[in-house]
């Protein structure tokens, strides 16, 4: 398997310890960049890799990723998760 893409626009420390809010508001989005170019670039993802390799390249817990992928993967968002892999939701024709 490949290895992960590099995290683009990821926010920098700085930003964490001044402005919380703003820095997991632009990580989250930041996040969705790189899943969906991951996914774009070698297919489904296993979840429970993505949750490691996204908290340790964008410098978060776990669990924020796993909130991320919470919102990400609801029935009106662009990921969905199958058989513990991420993919992109299919749109019905």
């Amino acid at each position: 398997m490949d290895a992960p893409l590099p995290a683009p626009n990821a926010p920098g420390a700085d930003l964490k310890l001044t402005d919380v809010i703003a820095f997991n508001r632009q990580t989250e989005r930041a996040f969705v960049h790189w899943l969906a170019a991951l996914i774009e670039a070698q297919g489904e993802q296993p979840a429970e890799m993505i949750i490691a390799d996204a908290a340790f390249v964008f410098d978060v817990s776990t669990a924020t990723i796993k909130r991320y992928l919470a919102k990400w993967t609801s029935r009106f968002a662009p990921f969905a998760i199958t058989d513990g892999h991420i993919r992109f939701r299919e749109v019905p024709k």
